[in-house]
């Protein structure tokens, strides 16, 4: 190999260089260039569960393959829509915006299940009253000869 041709070779790799070590840097320290803003930006995070778990996200529409709970990295800063789908369930959504840098968490979203609801007890009740932490209920009953007994 001559010698101009490691010249040429050196000066090659030692531009490819001084281009790409910037770039690498920026990215591992969590920049990414925004091409709608044509700037360089810090990203962010979101961090999205669900009950019940392994619920499907939808980041502005387009499926992702996590399933809740889910940290989405990089993130550029800016509104997304979120949605979060199970099935036999309502679908939960929201825009939520993030901030350059920042975390945004949506934590413990609740879907509720899509079936109708299912009769727990056939008696006609006269009345009823909840214990205080809403576990337990007690009915008052009527008999079909019109007496009236706890349940």
């Amino acid at each position: 190999m001559s010698q101009r041709l490691r010249t040429i070779l050196f000066i090659a790799f030692a531009a490819i260089f001084i281009t790409t070590a910037p770039a690498v840097v920026l990215m591992t320290a969590g920049f990414r260039y925004n091409w709608e803003k044509h700037r360089l930006e810090k990203t962010g995070v979101l961090q999205l569960d669900s009950d019940p778990r392994g619920a499907h996200i939808l980041l502005n529409g387009t499926p992702l393959k996590e399933t809740t709970p889910a940290s989405i990295f990089h993130v550029l800063p800016e509104d997304y829509r979120i949605r979060i789908e199970k099935q036999g369930y309502f679908p939960w959504g929201k825009t939520l915006e993030v901030p350059s840098g920042g975390t945004v968490f949506a934590k413990n979203v609740v879907l509720y299940d899509d079936s109708l609801p299912q009769l727990a007890y056939g008696a006609a009740f006269a009345s009823s009253a909840w214990d205080p932490d809403a576990h337990v209920a007690a009915l008052v009953v009527r008999d079909p000869d019109g007496s009236r007994h706890a349940e």
